[in-house]
């Protein structure tokens, strides 16, 4: 019952800490688009006084103005958006960890991506059956129900009793107990008993005792298979999101040099306003995109840490 409560306290500290864990990549996406948001505010703003100034010049067309400044207009309220996000996502965490709504706080890491090693990964995907600490305890629990058969199996056994009394006793009026005449007496005794007929229930006890390590094998066996499931599925989604992250780097360095380009054709008169509007958009879709994908990676790396029972926890 020990190492049965053991099991299970591990069990709960895993849970509790994948859930503080996702928590926290939560908080930090949220701060990573905070960052996307006001630097892409910023470069509305900057592009908005970029077209003022060539507007007094009379270089571009009070549409041009017009246009810089419902940019401007509709990127803040996605900044105040983002901000709130934020906040709740902070809170959430907060109430996670048992700390006051009201209390600062202050996350300590960087929103980047690590790449686990495959042999690492591999090596504790094999062990991961034997590390569970649900699946320990599960075997655990089996091995305390098949000493429950063995106890109600003793029954159909007869029961050998040894018993013993000995006593001394007196009777006098001056209570004085070291003159008293005791009368000494001792018995003991074997008693051997055997329940011929019980109604049966002898046996329903032992079937029903069976039927109940039976279930917590088939429970254990389901969770095995469970457990690899949710294994190779956080692998995947490993696999899945490294791939994003790659595809979306590339598209952000593209986005990057398209929006450089755009502001350079718009400044010497070449290009058009909504094309710097256009390569605007794309960059801030490529930063979202791409911390989206690191994000996917973490929660994806976090579950699969969670599967394996990994010794960080």
């Amino acid at each position: 019952y020990s190492d049965y409560s053991k099991f299970g306290e591990k069990s709960t500290k895993n849970q509790i800490i994948n859930s503080v864990k996702k928590a926290f990549y939560n908080v930090l996406l949220m701060q990573e688009l905070l960052v996307v948001s006001n630097q892409n505010y910023g470069v509305a703003k900057a592009t908005l006084e970029n077209v003022s100034a060539l507007y007094r010049q009379g270089v571009v067309s009070e549409y041009d103005l017009l246009r810089s400044e419902v940019q401007v207009a509709n990127v803040q309220p996605m900044v105040i958006q983002t901000e709130n996000n934020l906040e709740l996502m902070k809170n959430y965490l907060k109430n996670l960890l048992a700390l006051d709504l009201s209390q600062p706080i202050k996350l300590i890491g960087e929103f980047t991506f690590e790449e686990v090693p495959s042999s690492l990964i591999d090596q504790y995907s094999e062990e991961a059956i034997n590390n569970n600490p649900l699946i320990s305890q599960l075997k655990v629990q089996s091995s305390l129900l098949e000493k429950n058969i063995t106890i109600q199996r003793s029954d159909y056994f007869p029961t050998l009793s040894f018993f013993g009394q000995y006593q001394f006793q007196s009777q006098d009026n001056t209570f004085r107990f070291k003159d008293y005449n005791w009368a000494k007496t001792f018995f003991v005794g074997l008693q051997l008993s055997y329940t011929l007929f019980d109604g049966f229930s002898r046996g329903a006890r032992i079937e029903q005792a069976a039927i109940d390590k039976q279930k917590v094998d088939l429970s254990r066996m389901k969770y095995e298979e469970a457990l690899k499931i949710q294994i190779l599925q956080a692998k995947m989604k490993m696999t899945e999101a490294k791939k994003r992250i790659t595809a979306q780097g590339k598209s952000l360095q593209q986005a990057e040099k398209a929006l450089k380009i755009a502001q350079s054709r718009y400044k010497n008169g070449v290009g058009t306003q909504l094309e710097l509007i256009d390569t605007q958009a794309a960059l801030t879709f490529a930063k979202t995109k791409y911390a989206q994908a690191i994000y996917y990676y973490l929660i994806a790396k976090s579950d699969w840490e969670y599967a394996v029972s990994l010794d960080s926890y």
